[in-house]
């Protein structure tokens, strides 16, 4: 399909699956946790429909919202460039919706932040548009907003505004990712190990959060295992641990062997 759809249609997906929350009844939770793990494999059609069964059952609750947009996005990834366009517009207004239920739901400003980022003007993206909900996302919690702002500032090549809002990110307590209770999305974790390593600061930390990336995986996340294992590589080389890179920029070309920017890193690091 189009470039556009490759770019835009669900760079939000690895922040739509969060856990059930207490209150709900138990058939209720049954329900969408078999949706979630639809997702997870793949099932997005079967997905879409529980979604949508769980929102006639209990339209105000966000989080069903929030889901059944990324899963439109997530078909309309596979559909051609026409009825993708169309089908993005029904995942912002689910995910307006989920705001409109829940006006703090962090997930969902990160989720628009990535939307917008990519999509063309046309569509009504832009680097503007996109940092109002990475503004919005730095109001609930300004480490994850500084790390919002670092993406956009990254696609529009804005390298000097992406180093200060990575210096933002990394010099405020990382208290926002506490053990098995995190609620961001898990490209929050890979985004912190890449301001790590784009500002050579606090490298260690961003390879436990990559770890995790990892670690915490599905086909719902943005940026693929390679790309996590070979910044994981990038950062244990700045940090001169040359065993650990190896490990991982093998890892990463065991699944792209042929990789030009990993084969020339294999070289550096098999030099030291």
């Amino acid at each position: 399909m189009g470039s556009i759809a490759r770019l835009t249609l669900l760079t939000f997906l690895g922040v739509f699956l969060s856990r059930p929350m207490a209150g709900q009844t138990k058939s209720f939770e049954v329900m969408e946790a078999k949706a979630d793990s639809q997702c997870r494999n793949g099932q997005w059609e079967v997905a879409a429909e529980a979604y949508q069964k769980l929102i006639q059952l209990d339209p105000n609750t966000a989080r069903y919202h929030y889901k059944l947009g990324g899963v439109i996005g997530k078909i309309a990834q596979e559909a051609n460039v026409f009825k993708a366009m169309s089908l993005v517009d029904d995942a912002k207004k689910s995910l307006t919706r989920a705001l409109e239920l829940r006006p703090d739901y962090l997930e969902v400003f990160w989720a628009q932040t990535e939307l917008y980022t990519q999509l063309p003007g046309i569509l009504g993206g832009g680097k503007s548009t996109a940092l109002t909900y990475a503004n919005k996302v730095s109001n609930l919690n300004p480490a994850i907003g500084s790390l919002a702002q670092s993406r956009v500032f990254h696609y529009f090549e804005d390298f000097d505004q992406r180093n200060k809002a990575n210096a933002a990110a990394l010099s405020l307590p990382t208290t926002w990712c506490s053990g098995q209770k995190c609620t961001h999305s898990n490209e929050v974790h890979f985004a912190f190990g890449q301001a790590a390593f784009q500002n050579k600061k606090e490298q260690e930390q961003g390879i436990v959060f990559l770890k995790r990336y990892c670690k915490d995986f599905s086909a719902v996340d943005q940026q693929a295992l390679e790309q996590a294992y070979y910044l994981i590589a990038q950062l244990s080389f700045q940090r001169e641990d040359f065993a650990q890179a190896k490990t991982y920029i093998n890892l990463a070309l065991s699944k792209q062997p042929k990789w030009r920017e990993a084969l020339l890193l294999k070289q550096q690091i098999d030099s030291k």
